[in-house]
């Protein structure tokens, strides 16, 4: 039975939305691929998402694995949402995303969206391969929120993940440490006032912010939601990504070398210090939480600054390289994240509509601090290279350091739901810095 004329404009207009989330992946396929030949012959490719979804079969006679991916297919969220718009629900389903369709309907093309959009425009010059990495790199991330969703690790899996994951955040800051010449950051220390405000930014204005926020606890957040705000609030910057949002942008990328490593060594001190002055009892802080955190972060980047007069040389000659084990290091590490969310219900405790709250309001927090920092950057009289580093250091937070850290401090099942806005966060962030470095670095 149909509707009304207002379910039926929305139907037109969510199969409008999709088609327009998809016009820029085919851009960004024209752009990464050379010739028209190849982009005719990757087409053959959207027939399986025709067929691979619930447009023709309902996804539960096929086998298992098969329907959960067309379950999970942006085409059948459309479809699902249209029909049930129209007033021809078709085929239903148990699980959460066919339970919630119209929403998906929504989600799935803001994500397409926001990963292809940033990745329409091609720039020239030095940046042109940097850019592209980080486009492909944003998909990748997206790709991997996927794999955990439909195929978590389980039971031994789990294990050999987990495992994985602490010894990629190990060689991580390992490799930060080998990378870090003495001279360079000599260099970059000497910008005191700069590392001043990336820092104040870090550990103060978040937490600020944050706690400027408290009457979303209950009315609007569940409490373990913006717990999870606070404790994001509190996590230092990101490493790698600042140094190169700061690179793309014609920043200051010693100063940027120096004011992201030292954020994420001081993290070792003040994040376990204000995450349990701030969330009281939750939060676990003690001499042996202090040395397992520094096992795990102080240490490695301690013994690459030990071997760099070994291995620098060869450091330089694999950059290209070692790139690609930081980012799939990240992409393990969210992976994991992700996979012991879905296997613990995380994602089933939250309701649509807390997420897509939650969602705005890290939006909102990231639009803040992004404009906060420019204009003290402004005000205090920086240059536009060091206003570029400031931003792009004192704007971004960690998911490599906080998530070993909230599981020290808060154990396990309790740091499952409380990383969730920081996993949030490390998508958005990623997305919105690339389009703005994009911008500034014409």
């Amino acid at each position: 039975m149909a509707r009304g004329v207002g379910a039926t404009l929305a139907a037109f207009g969510l199969l409008l939305l999709l088609r327009f989330a998809l016009l820029w992946l085919g851009i960004w396929l024209a752009l990464v691929l050379r010739s028209p030949e190849a982009l005719m012959a990757l087409q053959i490719l959207v027939w399986p998402l025709g067929f691979l979804s619930n447009v023709y079969v309902a996804p539960q006679t096929m086998p298992g694995w098969l329907g959960t991916l067309a379950e999970w297919n942006p085409l059948s969220a459309t479809v699902a949402a249209a029909r049930e718009l129209f007033g021809n629900p078709g085929w239903g389903g148990d699980s959460w995303v066919a339970q919630h369709s119209i929403l998906m309907a929504f989600l799935w093309p803001a994500v397409l969206t926001a990963v292809f959009f940033p990745c329409r425009y091609a720039p020239t010059g030095g940046s042109a391969g940097r850019y592209k990495i980080f486009c492909v790199y944003i998909l990748a991330l997206v790709a991997t929120v996927g794999v955990a969703a439909l195929l978590p690790a389980r039971g031994p899996a789990a294990t050999v993940a987990s495992v994985a994951t602490a010894v990629a955040i190990g060689a991580l800051f390992f490799l930060y440490g080998a990378r870090i010449a003495p001279r360079a950051a000599w260099e970059g220390a000497r910008h005191w006032r700069l590392h001043g405000v990336v820092l104040l930014s870090t550990f103060v204005l978040f937490p600020l912010l944050a706690l400027g926020a408290r009457w979303l606890d209950g009315p609007v957040l569940t409490p373990a939601l913006y717990d999870g705000l606070v404790y994001l609030s509190v996590v230092p910057s990101t490493v790698q990504t600042s140094i190169a949002f700061t690179a793309l942008a014609g920043g200051n990328v010693p100063a940027a070398v120096f004011s992201a490593s030292f954020s994420n060594l001081a993290g070792v001190l003040l994040t376990p210090l204000l995450a349990a002055a701030l969330l009281g009892g939750g939060a676990i802080f003690s001499a042996g939480s202090l040395v397992e955190i520094a096992a795990q972060l102080v240490l490695p980047f301690a013994a690459g600054q030990a071997a760099r007069p070994w291995i620098a040389g060869w450091l330089e000659r694999h950059s290209r390289l070692l790139g690609y084990a930081d980012r799939g290091a990240i992409l393990l590490i969210v992976y994991t994240a992700f996979s012991a969310g879905m296997v613990a219900g995380v994602w089933r405790q939250i309701s649509p509509a807390r997420l897509a709250v939650l969602l705005a309001v890290l939006a909102v927090l990231l639009a803040l601090v992004l404009g906060l920092t420019w204009l003290a950057g402004r005000l205090l009289g920086f240059d536009r290279a060091d206003r570029v580093t400031i931003v792009f250091c004192g704007s971004k937070k960690s998911m490599a350091t906080g998530l070993p850290m909230a599981a020290v401090m808060f154990g396990p099942a309790a740091a499952a739901i409380l990383v969730v806005p920081l996993m949030l966060f490390h998508q958005i962030q990623l997305v919105v810095c690339a389009i703005l470095a994009r911008r500034w670095g014409r």
